[in-house]
């Protein structure tokens, strides 16, 4: 989707599976946006965007607030509304369903980042976005007719009637 594209400066994290993730239900948009609970730093559930097709991962100015996160970078962040300074702050641990990572640095965005239509008719107040910064490590499917996302790990075998989408990295994306 693309809606936003923090360019957020990455710590190494480790992204790992609870042995077997549980599917994880999610809220589905009228424009397709997917909105997941999550637990951020012990805080939560809040909800969060799922975005494919954002690099970096993106935390809400209240969120970060409340969680005390202290700044560690600055980056540019580029969004509908144009491109912005931002700054970024080091989460320790973020749970979505049976996965979790550790050490994320994230983009901080302003109240206006989240303030799109199609969010605010959902009836969830937004706190953040997964990116691929996330999510480029894992092996899952998401279910749109369950409106669910099933976690894999590396040795699930794909059905022969799945369609695969193979994702390549290239510059940095």
């Amino acid at each position: 989707m693309g809606v936003i594209d923090g360019l957020a400066l990455l710590l190494i994290h480790s992204f790992a599976a609870a042995a077997p993730p549980v599917p994880l239900p999610f809220h589905l948009t009228g424009q397709g946006a997917i909105i997941v609970p999550a637990i951020v730093n012990g805080v939560g559930p809040v909800s969060f965007m799922l975005d494919t097709g954002s690099n970096g991962s993106v935390i809400s100015e209240q969120l970060a607030s409340t969680l005390g996160a202290k700044a560690v970078a600055k980056t540019t962040l580029m969004s509908a509304s144009g491109r912005r300074d931002a700054l970024v702050v080091r989460i320790d641990h973020l749970a979505v369903g049976g996965v979790f990572a550790d050490h994320l640095l994230m983009t901080v965005a302003s109240p206006d980042a989240f303030a799109l239509p199609d969010l605010a008719t959902s009836g969830r107040a937004v706190q953040g976005v997964l990116g691929q910064d996330v999510l480029g490590a894992l092996r899952y499917t998401i279910d749109y007719a369950e409106r669910r996302i099933v976690w894999h790990d590396a040795a699930t075998i794909i059905p022969a009637h799945a369609t695969v989408l193979e994702l390549e990295s290239q510059d940095d994306r």
